[in-house]
This record gives structure tokens, sequence and C-alpha cells, in this order.
């Protein structure tokens, strides 16, 4: 099964943020609906599909199981290897994608922090670069 639904965002920015506060409304996952809690590391996408802003936020296990998805796919030798669609990940199956039951919190955090960090090291050079 590859992820091939052509609906590309128009504009897209993608990154990993902390989540600092406690209790913001509108922090949810986009594929569990569950709040992101202070303290989590979540993926959050605003873009821009048909013509409509929206916002999307993955949770660490929804990350986790996206991340796995996406892995699985490129062993597949799926022509146009990328995420499932923001929303469809809770649909998935471990019929389809076995190793799904490999997902963890823990596995997301890791995947997560690892990117937030390098987004900060590319920020604190980019403004050093900036300084010069």
């Amino acid at each position: 099964m590859c992820f091939d639904d052509g609906e590309s965002p128009e504009v897209c920015d993608e990154r990993v943020l902390f989540a600092r506060r406690e209790n913001a409304p509108k922090r949810k996952c986009c594929e569990c609906g569950r709040n992101i809690l202070r303290g989590e590391f979540y993926l959050m996408c605003s873009g821009i599909w048909d013509g409509e802003p929206r916002t999307f936020r993955r949770c660490e296990l929804c990350f986790s199981r996206a991340e796995i998805v996406s892995e699985s796919e490129k062993e597949a030798g799926c022509r146009a290897y990328s995420d499932p669609p923001f929303g469809e990940v809770r649909f998935l199956r471990v019929e389809d994608y076995p190793r799904l039951a490999e997902a963890s919190v823990e596995d997301g955090r890791r995947r997560l922090s690892a990117i937030y960090e390098k987004q900060r090291e590319d920020k604190k050079r980019w403004r050093e670069q900036r300084k010069n």
C-alpha cells in the first residue's frame, strides 16, 4: 500500500515543537485526538491545501507510527515515498503494516527530539552567519 494521493500543499511549514504551556486548547493530535501535554514534543505542519489554510499536529506516538509506515513504504519500493496524509494514521492496520506494533511514545520522543535539536542547531548557525 503506497500513499500517493497527490494532495500536496501549495505552501507548507513543517517543524517539531516542544509543548511549554499547560492546557493549550487547540493543541490536539490530528490522528488520535489526544491533547498534547506540556513537556511533549510534537510535529506541527501548517500549510494551504486546496486554497484553505490548515494546521495539523502529530503527537509522539502517532509520529512514531507515521515514521514506521514511511519506512515500510520506502522498503517496499513505493514510487512516491512519503508520510501518510494527516488524519490517516489512525486508520492504519497492523495487518497491513506489521511493524506498527513496534510504535511507542519513547520511539516518537527520541525521533522528534533529534529533529528538534537539529532545528535548534540550524537556527543558531543561521543567526551566527547573519551576524557576520
